[in-house]
């Protein structure tokens, strides 16, 4: 069973990475303000399951090379925790104009869920959970529930910056709501040091 720091610690990590500007939002705003959010859905689930599929195989992945030695994954777990700081500090003090991005056709179901193998910041979320949020002796159960979060938190993140994307552009202050999402995240890091420690 999970505690309530663990459980909220990844719904924070997930809401605070999922909802900020990234290579998938910035197409997403694209995509909704250009084809709607009907032509958007198979952009939207090719990412809400693209980003935990990769996840899930990072993870496995991570488990067999890392989980060989405690040390190591302790130490990767630190370096992990200290980045995430780093980009909450980033994103809290983020002050990058988004651009639309142009777009000739809507993203499908297929391209999305493959364009989360290029997409450095997936990349980057996918390590960092590997080596932040997975304990070597309940890492299957955990693998599963954080990829059931990230599932929901996407489609949310995604169904969001679609519909939304003109009205966020233009009316909502992006730098208060990186302000917000950036401490979520460092919050989230907090609420992890007594479950690795």
């Amino acid at each position: 069973m999970f505690s309530l720091n663990y459980i909220s610690a990844v719904i924070l990590f997930a809401i605070s990475t999922s909802f900020t500007p990234g290579p998938n939002n910035f197409l997403l705003l694209a995509s909704g303000m250009k084809f709607g959010l009907k032509k958007t859905l198979g952009h939207i689930l090719g990412i809400a399951v693209g980003f935990p599929l990769m996840l899930m195989i990072i993870g496995i992945l991570f488990n067999k090379i890392i989980f060989i030695n405690p040390l190591f994954f302790k130490i990767l777990s630190i370096i992990g925790m200290v980045y995430l700081f780093y980009l909450g500090y980033q994103i809290i003090f983020s002050d990058l104009m988004y651009e639309e991005k142009e777009v000739s056709k809507p993203i499908t179901f297929i391209e999305a869920l493959l364009f989360q193998w290029v997409n450095p910041k997936a990349w980057i979320m996918a390590l960092s959970i590997a080596s932040t949020y997975l304990k070597p002796d309940n890492f299957y159960n955990e693998l599963i529930f954080i990829a059931t979060i990230f599932f929901f938190v996407a489609t949310t993140s995604s169904v969001t910056w679609a519909l939304f994307g003109k009205i966020i552009q233009n009316a909502i202050n992006i730098k208060l709501a990186n302000v917000i999402l950036g401490i979520l995240l460092i919050i989230s890091i907090i609420q992890m040091f007594p479950e690795k420690f």
